[in-house]
């Protein structure tokens, strides 16, 4: 727990250096960036093999592939991304470096491409390591890295809404399926871009529609089932313990009032709001799978994608009011953060990443 801390520590401290003198520049947030990202990997990079719900697992299946090994679901580029760090290395710890850092990349893309310059990047980098993000990237290795691919669809097409960026947003989300099956759901993600407007009505006909999924949702799994079978096993499991409840329970409480004031206060047919609305749309969808969760946990799986995109949201919206709403947005977000951090290490074991040790202390 102690190192979690010290890297929340690190963080704050290098954000408070850099940005002490305004205005925000591209300069001080790629420095920013640089530094806090390089503290996040030597943490993910130097962890044991215990930390992490599954990363024992991987370092088993990575020392079977030694001898050519391979279980038979594993995607092609996390088995091709295998046997290329094999012939670097045969050390597991190489093979988890690795993995850290080409998922710590596609988030700093992700970060760094969606902060404007006027803009600090402290806080999407602040809630990535709070609102548990930081904590699943040590965790699920194969769809963290279709995460870090999938993500940047919304890249992508922010910048680059041509037939040339749709196609390269293609081609990411066939590469994050190669990392994990699940990558597909990032489909979704070109909704937003592909409609003429984001305005209350169309937010309105979301919110029904995803309503109605719940309902639906026995058709929709039949059908899902029978194109990836292998999905199956999910059926039937919930996430029903009390600290996984109380933890997706407040997600969805964040992003239901999030949506609520944005739809009430900012006005949709502003262009300053048009990155506003385009997140909370990708945030219902997330909303919608919270809420699914509780009757199957494949819909937890398939959220972790959506969920994501908090970290981009909650600073445009706090950067939307007058200065000093700002800054009590801003204490209050720190406060809960911090709270919600330590919470998340002692209530819930941080999804297996508490306790931290070195893989020289396991």
């Amino acid at each position: 727990m102690e190192v979690h801390v010290a890297l929340l520590v690190f963080v704050s401290m290098a954000g408070a250096f850099i940005y002490r003198h305004k205005p925000c520049s591209k300069r001080k947030n790629r420095l920013f960036l640089r530094l806090s990202f390089l503290a996040i990997f030597l943490v993910q990079a130097l962890r044991g093999h215990n930390v992490g719900l599954d990363t024992d697992d991987y370092v088993r299946l990575f020392i079977r592939a030694r001898y050519n090994i391979f279980p038979a679901k594993w995607e092609y580029c996390f088995y091709l991304l295998t046997k290329l760090t094999l012939r670097i290395s045969d050390n597991p710890q190489v093979f988890l470096a690795i993995c850290s850092l080409l998922i710590l990349t596609g988030i700093f893309i992700f970060i760094d491409n969606n902060t404007d310059d006027d803009q600090s990047a402290f806080w999407p980098v602040f809630f990535f390591i709070v609102l548990t993000q930081y904590f699943s990237t040590m965790n699920l290795l194969r769809q963290s890295l279709s995460m870090a691919v999938g993500c940047n669809v919304y890249t992508v097409l922010r910048k680059d809404r041509s037939t040339k960026g749709f196609i390269f947003s293609a081609l990411l989300i066939i590469i994050a399926q190669m990392f994990h099956e699940s990558g597909f759901i990032c489909i979704l993600l070109f909704l937003p871009f592909l409609m003429k407007e984001i305005n209350r009505r169309s937010m309105f006909l979301g919110a029904l529609i995803a309503g109605s999924s719940l309902f639906a949702y026995s058709f929709i799994l039949r059908f899902f089932i029978r194109i990836f079978p292998r999905y199956a096993r999910y059926i039937g499991g919930v996430f029903d313990t009390a600290s996984t409840s109380g933890v997706y329970l407040l997600f969805g409480v964040i992003e239901l009032i999030m949506i609520i004031v944005c739809l009430v206060f900012l006005n949709p047919e502003d262009p300053n709001n048009t990155d506003v609305y385009r997140l909370l749309f990708v945030i219902l969808y997330s909303f919608t799978l919270i809420l699914m969760q509780r009757r199957i946990a494949l819909a937890r799986r398939l959220g972790y994608y959506f969920e994501f995109f908090l970290i981009l949201l909650i600073p445009e919206f706090v950067n939307k009011w007058k200065k000093n709403e700002r800054l009590f947005l801003k204490a209050s977000f720190y406060c809960f953060g911090w709270a919600y951090f330590i919470y998340s290490m002692t209530a819930s074991n941080a999804r297996g990443c508490v306790p931290y040790l070195f893989f020289w202390q396991q």
